[in-house]
């Protein structure tokens, strides 16, 4: 069942669970669809849960646990939402992330306060407060435990992105060479997308500032192996991101550079879906 059909049942599926049982569905349902990129579709499963639709009273029906998982789930995907309301929607998602935070530290689920803590910072990045970004994720990253190597790579590459946003390209590089390893055994398509992309788009910038033609190959492979998790993971929002990022490249870049990085992108692409 694919997550549209998945959203399309979960009305008629839930209405024999308790309360906390149908948060919880919801919660796991917009997180996937969060992965996907699918934002609307998100929003739409958590509508029982929306603060402008629903209030805060059904959140106090909730038990702890729950209403966290509610409060987070919410905020990072008014995060993501953003939009013409940036300033203001990201101040709603700290103040919800925020909350969650509270209630995971009392609860002392450290890996749930360390997630919650990671989505906080991409709402910094947003604004630009790239220093308290920095300060939120080397915080997480601490309390994450080793045996968590998804919640790991999440936060070096979010730690990458904001590195790369302030200039430290060498930091930034540093970040996703320790997150490459973590990613091996990983089935999440939508993370190792990401973590593709955000290393393209690095050694994009590197070859640009260097002018270094093997930060330009690099690159391309980059892109490619990002097109085909996000192919995998249904995220065509992100699909058409990498698309956009490689017309980027092949304009700034001379066209004579191009026919050896065009073989190296269709030899990486065929051998990915050979996979």
């Amino acid at each position: 069942m694919n997550l549209a059909t998945q959203l399309a049942s979960t009305a008629q599926g839930i209405s024999d669970l308790t309360l906390i049982e149908q948060a919880q569905h919801c919660c796991s349902l917009a997180k996937q669809l969060e992965r996907a990129g699918e934002y609307d579709a998100a929003r739409e499963a958590l509508s029982s849960f929306w603060p402008e639709l629903a209030g805060q009273s059904i959140v106090r029906e909730l038990d702890r646990q729950t209403t966290a998982e509610v409060l987070l789930r919410l905020g990072a995907l008014m995060g993501w939402l953003g939009g013409a309301t940036q300033s203001q929607r990201q101040e709603s998602a700290k103040d919800l992330i925020t909350r969650s935070i509270e209630i995971f530290t009392e609860l002392s689920e450290l890996e749930q306060v360390a997630e919650a803590q990671s989505d906080l910072a991409l709402c910094y990045w947003r604004e630009g407060s790239f220093d308290e970004a920095r300060v939120q994720l080397h915080t997480a990253l601490h309390l994450t435990p080793d045996e968590n190597n998804e919640l790991q790579a999440v936060l070096l590459i979010r730690a990458g992105i904001v590195e790369e946003r302030k200039q430290r390209l060498q930091e930034a590089l540093r970040y996703y060479y320790q997150a490459g390893p973590l990613l091996d055994r990983s089935e999440d398509h939508a993370l190792k997308g990401a973590f593709h992309n955000e290393f393209a788009l690095l050694f994009t910038r590197l070859g640009t500032e260097e002018n270094r033609r093997d930060y330009l190959d690099k690159a391309l492979i980059e892109a490619a192996a990002a097109s085909f998790h996000f192919e995998q993971s249904g995220n065509t929002r992100f699909l058409a991101r990498v698309e956009n990022n490689l017309g980027f490249l092949y304009f700034t870049w001379p066209s004579t550079v191009m026919p050896t990085s065009i073989w190296i992108v269709r030899v990486t692409c065929f051998w990915k879906r050979k996979i």
